[in-house]
């Protein structure tokens, strides 16, 4: 025996309701997950970016001090000798980093 509310008829209307509230927080869900994995892809680039930025300024710094120092003995003629100079390594090590 089924009992009904007087003046009420029941369609079945609120399962459609509850189907589409659904649908819609699953399309939210689903945009929120994309948009944090583009943000984390863009932050591990970013920080790649910087890396290899500072790396390039550390082979600068260090670029400009074997050419000042070979203009410095007037040693020109190339820089095989200079990358084999074993005070190179103790001159560049005084010069850019802090004594330990």
């Amino acid at each position: 025996m089924r009992y009904a509310m007087p003046g009420k008829k029941e369609n079945g209307y609120i399962l459609i309701v509850v189907l589409l509230l659904l649908l819609v927080l699953t399309v939210i869900g689903i945009a929120a997950i994309s948009t944090s994995t583009i943000e984390n892809t863009l932050s591990g680039n970013i920080r790649l970016k910087e890396r290899n930025l500072a790396k390039a300024d550390g082979a600068v710094e260090i670029s400009t001090a074997v050419i000042e120092r070979a203009v410095r003995e007037q040693d020109t003629a190339g820089f095989a000798g200079i990358v084999t100079d074993p005070g190179l390594a103790t001159e560049l090590r005084s010069r850019f980093f802090d004594p330990d």
